[in-house]
């Protein structure tokens, strides 16, 4: 007996599109907290399925040492953070052109202080944030 799937879809998005569609069925009957968990991830995949293109020249402005150990690199049309020093570095998914998300819920957020110098801000699921200003140049 041959099986259809209930949504067609392309191979390569499969997952994340059943994923998105869990999370929005599952999210529809959840507690506060949990709903805006569950929203966040729900925004992450989302912007896996129709990415927000940032230009080379930005994601390249945003690459480099941060205070605490941590590390932004741009390859090509992607940016990676390490949080420490040796740890792997993590692909971010761009939300828009200076919001990436992280696997854990968080966001970073691309921003100058008030001297012109790129900060990096980690914005918490909880609502907290965390800001780490870019060492050396500052770009």
């Amino acid at each position: 007996m041959a099986c259809s799937p209930d949504v067609k879809v392309d191979v390569a998005t499969a997952l994340d599109v059943a994923h998105a569609l869990a999370l929005e069925k599952i999210s529809a009957s959840a507690e506060a907290q949990p709903r805006r968990q569950l929203a966040l991830i729900l925004e992450a995949v989302n912007a896996r399925l129709r990415p927000h293109p940032v230009p080379r020249s930005l994601l390249a402005s945003f690459a480099g040492d941060y205070e605490g150990g941590r590390r932004v690199t741009a390859v090509g049309d992607n940016l990676f953070y390490q949080n420490v020093a040796g740890a792997l570095p993590e692909q971010l998914v761009a939300l828009n052109d200076s919001t990436f998300a992280l696997s854990s819920q968080a966001r970073l957020v691309f921003d100058r202080n008030e001297n012109g110098n790129w900060r990096m801000r980690v914005m918490l699921p909880d609502g907290g944030q965390i800001a780490y200003a870019r060492l050396g140049t500052g770009g």
